[in-house]
């Protein structure tokens, strides 16, 4: 040790910062323990700080700066000063001040390397900012003023874990913001996804939701939650809401209609893709929907024609039938027109109404263009 404090005093009285910093380094990498020493900390606060003035002057005589190497040296200096114990009254209020004099930098690192996209320093350096607000090394001294921008730092720390995939960190930023704009709660709500948060992310969706109705992310994201999980009345209900804001939205109408088919609802269902057909006249798969709501009524039907062949009755139910065929094939029809390559849409379903229909010719060449 002696040998370790001999050199870093020759390093340090020929302002030989570099590799007193290196020195330094390599001791406490082979002798972790010295760490808790506190003439060595000390000599690290000396060091970090001298490096950190180094590099404050190139940068004011433009003498090609290391801006990263700056703001290292700032960052050990001040995880050095943290560890600080054993230290006097006169020396405590020196090191304060050495502290206040860079502070301003943590935070300019955060945002400097954030718009370079290292966001796990920018994190670093953010976090370390936001922390420092209350160390006791700075909230007990009564010339101490908090700086205002702790909301701002709070986001950039927020934007920076998300950045780097600390999605905890995310979360706890999140919870210390009031005012919440769109891509807060965006980061939110995927960071809650992907910790597999359920409940707080749909909650959290739901409330962006109401005060973002028209963003896409949002109501997308929980229309498509609602879908995923069959949940069809849930998202009648909020399609609904979502119409209210975007009423001429053809995916909205169309999704509309799907739900009420789901849930039985066929006449409503029907006078939702009409209306989609009103809005976009060329959408296939409107009429190809309105076409399986037809077929869906002829089989229902057909089943519930328990009457006597031959009978008035029957007759009767018979034409009910046709015309439920009727009007599904000239909806197959167009859907086919509209759509060719897309024969999941019309196929199967066309090739029911000519069988039952007895349109001999057209599922002949129906069958011969399927082949």
């Amino acid at each position: 040790m002696r040998k370790f404090r001999r050199e870093m005093r020759t390093y340090i009285k020929a302002e030989d910062y570099t590799n007193a910093e290196n020195k330094l380094n390599s001791t406490l990498q082979a002798h972790p323990e010295l760490l808790q020493d506190q003439d060595v900390i000390n000599l690290g606060v000396q060091v970090s700080n001298y490096r950190a003035q180094e590099e404050s002057r190139k940068i004011f005589l433009a003498n090609k700066p290391d801006t990263a190497r700056y703001f290292a040296s700032i960052y050990t200096l001040y995880d050095y000063a943290q560890k600080v114990q054993e230290i006097s009254p006169r020396k405590k209020n020196i090191l304060r001040q050495q502290l206040l004099n860079y502070y301003g930098n943590l935070g300019s690192a955060g945002k400097y390397f954030f718009n370079k996209h290292q966001y796990a320093e920018s994190q670093k350096y953010t976090e370390l900012y936001l922390r420092m607000m209350q160390s006791p090394l700075f909230i007990l001294d009564n010339t101490y003023r908090q700086p205002d921008d702790s909301l701002q730092m709070t986001e950039l720390a927020l934007l920076a874990s998300y950045g780097n995939k600390d999605y905890p960190s995310v979360v706890r930023y999140y919870e210390k913001i009031q005012e919440k704009n769109e891509i807060i709660y965006e980061i939110a709500i995927n960071s809650f996804t992907n910790l597999k948060d359920t409940m707080n992310m749909l909650s959290n969706l739901k409330e962006a939701c109401k005060r973002y109705p028209v963003h896409p992310f949002f109501y997308q994201t929980l229309l498509q939650y609602y879908i995923q999980r069959h949940d069809y009345q849930n998202t009648l209900h909020f399609v609904d809401t979502c119409l209210h804001y975007m009423p001429d939205s053809v995916k909205l109408w169309s999704l509309r209609g799907r739900s009420q088919y789901n849930l039985n609802m066929e006449d409503s269902a029907l006078q939702s893709f009409r209306y989609v057909i009103e809005l976009d006249p060329d959408n296939a798969s409107a009429y190809a929907s309105i076409a399986d709501i037809y077929l869906d009524k002829a089989h229902a039907l057909f089943e519930n024609n328990t009457f006597a062949v031959g009978t008035t009755r029957y007759r009767q139910e018979k034409k009910k039938i046709n015309l439920m065929y009727i009007n599904a094939r000239t909806n197959y029809q167009k859907a086919q027109t509209l759509a060719p390559d897309k024969t999941f849409l019309w196929l199967d379903g066309l090739r029911e109404c000519y069988y039952k229909l007895n349109n001999g010719k057209e599922l002949k060449k129906l069958e011969k263009l399927n082949n």
